[in-house]
């Protein structure tokens, strides 16, 4: 199947195409989602998406690796990344906090975790 898009159409949106894919790895397309430039006008429902839309603290948390971590929270992040149990996909403290507790060996103290929380919830805010 081939696709078209006018340029122009495509300059001024944001395309989310959302795919599956069966056994037979055969990929099919499910949705299309068109998500407005701010100075156009939004639908209600894209807005209320939008709005609803948070990063996991896990995607939060990726922004802090680092090869040579400076500091806690890079490390933290750099253990995180490599720990494939971490719940990446959570933005629930008491879920996070519990895993980190008894998986967590990686971690100096709970207290790094607690300051990349508070910057987590004051960059999503």
């Amino acid at each position: 199947m081939t696709f078209q898009v006018n340029k122009r159409a495509a300059l001024k949106r944001l395309f989310f195409i959302m795919v599956s894919c069966n056994s037979n790895w055969t990929i099919r397309i499910v949705s299309v989602i068109v998500i407005h430039k701010k100075n156009d006008s939004f639908p209600n429902w894209t807005r209320k998406a939008l709005e609803s839309m948070r990063k996991s603290f896990y995607h939060f948390l990726m922004k802090y690796r680092h090869p040579a971590p400076k500091d806690d929270i890079s490390a933290f992040a750099n253990s995180a990344f490599l720990d494939h149990g971490f719940p990446k996909t959570s933005e629930d403290y008491h879920l996070i906090s519990s895993y980190l507790e008894m998986h967590g060996q990686y971690l100096k103290s709970m207290s790094v975790f607690d300051e990349a929380w508070e910057h987590y919830l004051s960059a999503e805010s």
